[in-house]
C-alpha cells in the first residue's frame, strides 16, 4: 500500500553503508550497484541490459538507452560517462568474457533478486520493500536522488534530468550528447566513488556469487 511505498523510500544509504553492502556482494552485483550510483537515470532493468558496443559506445563517452519505454516516441536515456564511471567500465570490459556489462558465468544476468537479498542481510541491513528501513536495489536510486538535493548549484530541472524522472522535462530540454549533465554526474561520483574499490581489487576481484542471479 501507500504506507509501504513511503516507508521504502525513506531509507537512504550513506557511502559507508554502500561500501558495507558491496563488500558482501558478488562481483556482478557490485558492478550493478556502482552503475546505479554513477548513472542514477538507469533502473535495474536498464542496467542488466547494458552491453558494450550497443548502449555504451566504444570510446566510453556516453550511455544511450533507447528501449526503456513502451512508447516509441519516448526520448532516449542519455548519460555522460564521467571519469569515475569510465575507469569502472574500462576495468569491467577487460574482465568480462562477453559484451554484457553485468556478466555472470559468461552471459547476461536476468535477475539479481537473490544476490541482493543475501548480500543486504550479510551486510547487517534489513531487506525488503515492506520492512521498516528495508534495503532493496531501488534504495540506491532513492539515495542518489536524496544526495542530489544537497548539491548546491544543481537546478530542479537538472536533478530531474539526471534522475530521468520526468519525461516531459526530458522532451522539452533534449540534449543528445548529455554533456550538460557532466558536472552533476561528476559530483555524484566524487561524493560516492563506489567504483574505485572494484577497480582497485579491494573486494578481491571476481567473488563467487552468493546466489545464481537468475533464480529469483
Amino acid at each position: 500500500g501507500t504506507r509501504d511505498r513511503i516507508r521504502t523510500r525513506s531509507r537512504v544509504l550513506t557511502m559507508e553503508e554502500i561500501d558495507r553492502w558491496m563488500a558482501q556482494a558478488p562481483y556482478h552485483l557490485r558492478v550493478a550497484i556502482a552503475l546505479a550510483v554513477y548513472a542514477p537515470k538507469l533502473r535495474l532493468g536498464n542496467i542488466l541490459a547494458l552491453r558494450f558496443g550497443k548502449q555504451i559506445d566504444a570510446a566510453l563517452t556516453t550511455i544511450r538507452v533507447t528501449d526503456h519505454k513502451a512508447e516509441a516516441t519516448a526520448p532516449p536515456l542519455v548519460i555522460p560517462i564521467v571519469d569515475e564511471l569510465r575507469a569502472l567500465l574500462t576495468f569491467v570490459r577487460t574482465q568480462n568474457r562477453t559484451a554484457w556489462v553485468v556478466e555472470w558465468q559468461g552471459g547476461g544476468v536476468q535477475s539479481v533478486k537473490s544476490a541482493v537479498r543475501a548480500s543486504v542481510l550479510a551486510a547487517g541491513f534489513v531487506h525488503g520493500r515492506t520492512a521498516e528501513d528495508g534495503v532493496t536495489f531501488h534504495t540506491l536510486r532513492h539515495s542518489i536522488a536524496t544526495l542530489i538535493t544537497t548539491m548546491p548549484g544543481v537546478s530542479e530541472r537538472m536533478r530531474a534530468e539526471v534522475m530521468g524522472q520526468t519525461i516531459q522535462t526530458a522532451q522539452k530540454y533534449t540534449h543528445l550528447s548529455g554533456q550538460h549533465q557532466v558536472a552533476a554526474h561528476a559530483e555524484i561520483a566524487a561524493r560516492l566513488p563506489v567504483g574505485r574499490a572494484i577497480v582497485g581489487g579491494i573486494f578481491g576481484g571476481r567473488a563467487a556469487p552468493t546466489a545464481a542471479p537468475g533464480d529469483g
